[in-house]
């Protein structure tokens, strides 16, 4: 059994335990259980179990919907970035063509932003077959990508990698194109040499191979 099989393992009891303890106490583990929700659809999908993935993922929605309309100011962040990974689960299990609606926030810090608008774009980037379009998407993720602290940057290495090989296919001038393959190297390295199959499969449908 590898770290990804055991990882999703993990999850699968984390989110046993918070379901359990939502029961008893909703105001205080319900966050805590949509956070396990979609982490273990996190895993389910780096396995390629996108089907029960998608499941858990809405769910996950579900939960910081409500969750964000009581406090937004708390949740409005989580509830849109659970959207956002729910939509590519979707896409990924075929149930849903990728169709990005524009975020509008209201409650969410400059620096959490960022990481929203650089998923939108990265999406946007994925969803279509035309040019100019994909251009525009990648664009404003370099963007995004440029106000990135390291942190940042090291949480959402996978989309930089993505969006690396989707520049270089189209032949689009970009930083992110700068070292990419060194950087999927260590990456995959890091992982025992195994990449997350939902990157696999979204390089796949764009026309280029990771």
């Amino acid at each position: 059994m590898g770290r990804i099989e055991e990882a999703e393992i993990k999850a699968k009891q984390a989110v046993d335990i918070y379901e359990k303890l939502a029961k008893a106490k909703p105001e205080r583990f319900e966050p805590d259980r949509a956070m396990s929700l979609s982490n273990y659809a996190s895993h389910l999908s780096n396995l390629g179990h996108v089907e029960e993935a998608e499941i858990k993922a809405i769910q996950a929605v579900d939960i910081y919907e409500k969750l964000a309309k009581a406090k937004p100011e708390q949740f409005e962040y989580s509830f849109l970035m659970s959207k956002f990974f729910a939509t590519q689960c979707s896409w990924l299990a075929d149930t849903q063509p990728l169709v990005i609606d524009f975020v509008n926030t209201h409650h969410t810090t400059p620096r959490k932003k960022i990481e929203l608008g650089i998923q939108e774009s990265f999406l946007r980037a994925f969803a279509t077959n035309e040019q100019s379009l994909i251009h525009e998407a990648i664009e404003k993720a370099e963007a995004c990508w440029a106000k990135m602290d390291t942190t940042q940057k090291r949480s959402n290495i996978e989309t930089r990698l993505l969006l690396a090989g989707l520049t270089e296919s189209k032949q689009i001038a970009s930083s992110f194109i700068c070292n990419w393959r060194e950087s999927l190297a260590i990456y995959q390295a890091q992982r025992n040499g195994r990449l997350p199959w939902w990157m696999l499969e979204i390089a796949s449908r764009a026309g280029f191979k990771l």
